[in-house]
């Protein structure tokens, strides 16, 4: 049997603030979200989020970063499945963010 290994399922740069569906489950395969890493390249502090939107639009917060503080990085390590047409959001409180989601891919 082989040993599954981790995917990037996005790497992503912003330079402003807002709400980004960074990441859509398709039927396709089964997704589970094991790493999240978010760095604050801003002079200053602020708030970011990162959540699952359910496709009967709740929310299912992963994330919540409150006053991260400039020029630094967090890391989430977790185990978390998406399920088709959950998306992946990311909500920047400042200018230049990155954020980059690593997981599982695994075949129906």
């Amino acid at each position: 049997m082989a040993i599954p290994y981790t995917r990037r399922l996005i790497a992503a740069q912003f330079t402003t603030t807002g709400t980004q569906t960074i990441f859509t489950a398709d039927a396709a395969f089964h997704y589970v979200v094991r790493d999240i890493v978010v760095t604050n390249g801003d002079l200053g502090p602020h708030d970011d989020q990162v959540y699952i939107r359910l496709p009967n639009g709740e929310n299912v917060n992963l994330l919540l970063l409150e006053q991260m503080p400039a020029a630094s990085t967090v890391h989430w390590d977790g185990r978390q499945a998406l399920e088709p047409g959950d998306e992946l959001r990311f909500v920047r409180g400042g200018p230049f963010q990155a954020i980059a989601v690593t997981g599982y891919v695994l075949f129906n």
